[in-house]
């Protein structure tokens, strides 16, 4: 068999196992348009996926939003890593429901991560062997690792970029190290090309993709040429932007609705670390393949002929780099923000590749040596660790009360019960005249996943908070905290201006807090209880508007249609933000109307019939 033929069945397996395994787990039949994915972040996502392909149809990536937040900028400012199912949707026919649509851009996201990882035995012409077993090993810790946790968590789109980037910066470092004094046109402009794409994919990959590269370069720096590399480099990374200038642009300064605070993924220390290397599920997130591929990693250090010797130190190098971060990058607080611990994942991940280099050559060393005791102990372990980490993949990709690094399949089900009744119950019992005030909660307490965005697609209702916590924290409860602080130091005047302000009818609260603090409200009265959620109607007259007789007719993303008085003046109770304004034109701009909330809307001079939305 041909070097390329062979290649092409390597390439051909991991795609077949894979997709073998997705179709027991996800699985493939049964994708009726009630189910999806209600695990963790997906239904966020979705939401997100939503409004952006809403936006995208109106030729923009920002757009206003009326769902949440009273009233809110919407689209690519909170949008990190849901960008591309949304610059799909341009591909896909309108017909194409966007709960499909995501479906299977997830799936396709699983499906291409361990082939895409193979790729780069081809690219930097591997054996045969050390081919399959990166393409063995990706698929691995595709599947019992915390990657499978992440992507079943809804960061699939991060997943996909771990593995993709690796591939993608050896093929970049190759046209930086081309000896050939000619400048690669078609090379430069195919790498930019997809680099762009990648930070359309997540952020994160560009990230990913320049520590990789930064490895390979540390490692072969002897003999590069500066100022190739430089003119080279220099250009996939201003196409690679240019390619992403549209988001890039929108996210304006001022519109970032994140938290300063960051709680996810910020562990720090030593003990961090050696927990990850010893494969110990926790907060390290730790996997039985962590201690393997380190202990082949060492060993490839040594075994790993001369003339390979750099590909192996740029792979160990980046690895431990990526380690390193993962565990102490936190402690710079401008870091925080990139969730550091997530990167302990591609770092052994990386080191996986590493250990793969102790293959060929161990075979090697121990057919030089023919010694049959010291082989049989080898295969003895091989055959060990084959036998556990198979039991660790059955036990993942099969359903059962065992436990497991992700979902339990399958992923794509009908909507949990809890969720099911909340959408039936605010269908029949609100109505789109006031806003729900919907308590989000960190620890998922809806059916397991962070659902707020879902509610809103299917009941078309607004909301006062944010679809996710932490998001527009000073109009957002969420877990013990509402309108910018604690519940318990929220008091009854400031939480019933908050109310009246935000034309809220409904509370649905998890909290014992929140649900202890609606109760004391004389206008509050308990409407429901199901499922640990505690749902109160709030006796006051519903209202969009402070000032002036008007009314809204119909909203959507970027749109709402608005009857008044002609000539009047309006003060609505939605937040203002920069680039609003109306069709016909009048005069737009922000009043406040309490000293701790963010301004709100006046529209002087009203038409009789007009449209609010982003310019």
């Amino acid at each position: 068999m041909t070097y390329a033929n062979r290649n092409r069945v390597i390439l051909l397996g991991a795609l077949l196992v894979q997709l073998a395994l997705l179709g027991l787990a996800f699985p493939l039949p049964g994708w009726e348009p009630e189910r999806g994915l209600f695990h963790i972040d997906h239904p966020f996502h979705l939401y997100q996926v939503s409004l952006g392909r809403a936006l995208l149809e109106q030729g923009s990536l920002v757009g206003y939003d009326p769902f949440f937040g009273g009233g809110n900028l919407g689209g690519v400012t909170f949008n990190v890593s849901a960008k591309l199912p949304v610059l799909f949707s341009l591909l896909v026919p309108k017909g194409v429901s966007t709960e499909t649509l995501y479906l299977y851009y997830v799936f396709l996201c699983g499906l291409i991560a361990p082939f895409s990882l193979a790729n780069i035995g081809v690219r930097l012409c591997w054996s045969g062997i050390q081919t399959a077993a990166v393409a063995l090993l990706g698929t691995l810790f595709w599947w019992v690792s915390s990657f499978h946790w992440y992507h079943t968590a809804g960061m699939a789109s991060f997943v996909c970029a771990c593995y993709t980037s690796i591939p993608y910066s050896a093929w970049v470092f190759q046209i930086l190290d081309s000896k050939n004094d000619d400048f690669p046109y078609a090379r430069v402009l195919a790498a930019g090309a997809l680099g762009g794409l990648g930070l359309w994919l997540h952020p994160l990959f560009g990230v990913l993709a320049g520590i990789m590269i930064s490895g390979f370069l540390f490692a072969n720096h002897r003999g590069l040429k500066f100022f190739p590399i430089l003119a080279r480099g220099t250009a996939i990374a201003t196409i690679a932007l240019a390619l992403n200038l549209p988001w890039i642009l929108a996210m304006r300064a001022g519109d970032n609705m994140l938290e300063v605070e960051h709680v996810h993924q910020i562990d720090v220390g030593i003990g961090f670390l050696t927990n990850a290397v010893m494969g110990v599920w926790g907060r390290s997130m730790g996997s039985l393949l962590n201690p393997l591929v380190v202990a082949l990693g060492l060993m490839a250090v040594f075994l790993t002929r001369a003339d390979r010797r750099r590909e192996l130190l740029a792979f160990v190098a980046t690895g431990c780099a990526l380690l390193i971060f993962a565990s102490f990058g936190a402690t710079i607080k401008f870091l925080a923000g990139l969730q550091p611990n997530r990167f302990l994942a591609p770092g052994f991940l990386t080191l996986g590749i590493a250990a793969s280099y102790a293959i060929p050559d161990g075979i090697l060393w121990l057919r030089a040596r023919r010694r049959l005791t010291l082989s049989a102990i080898v295969l003895i372990g091989a055959l060990l660790c084959a036998a556990v980490l198979g039991r660790e993949l059955v036990r993942e990709v099969l359903p059962g009360a065992h436990g497991r690094y992700g979902k339990a399949p399958p992923e794509v089900t009908l909507p949990p019960e809890s969720v099911a009744w909340l959408v039936s119950w605010i269908e029949e019992n609100t109505s789109a005249d006031g806003r729900i005030l919907f308590e989000t909660s960190l620890a998922r307490m809806h059916g397991g996943g962070h659902i707020a965005g879902y509610l809103a697609l299917r009941t078309r209702r607004e909301f006062i908070g944010a679809p996710y916590p932490f998001l527009m924290p000073e109009r957002s409860f969420w877990d013990m905290k509402g309108f910018g602080r604690p519940l318990a130091d929220l008091t009854t005047g400031r939480f019933i201006e908050g109310l009246n302000l935000y034309n809220v009818g409904w509370i649905i609260a998890h909290s014992d807090e929140l649900k202890d603090s609606a109760a004391k409200l004389p206008q509050a009265h308990l409407l429901a209880e199901k499922y640990g959620i505690h749902i109160f109607g709030i006796d006051h007259p519903l209202s969009y508007f402070q000032a002036g007789n008007a009314r809204v007719d119909e909203r959507g993303f970027n749109r709402m249609e608005v009857t008044a008085q002609p000539g009047s003046t309006l003060i609505m109770r939605y937040q203002w933000t920069r680039g609003i304004s109306t069709t016909p034109a009048s005069k737009i701009e922000p009043i406040s109307l309490s000293p701790v909330f963010p301004p709100f809307i006046e529209i002087s001079d009203a038409p009789a019939h007009f449209q609010i939305h982003m310019k």
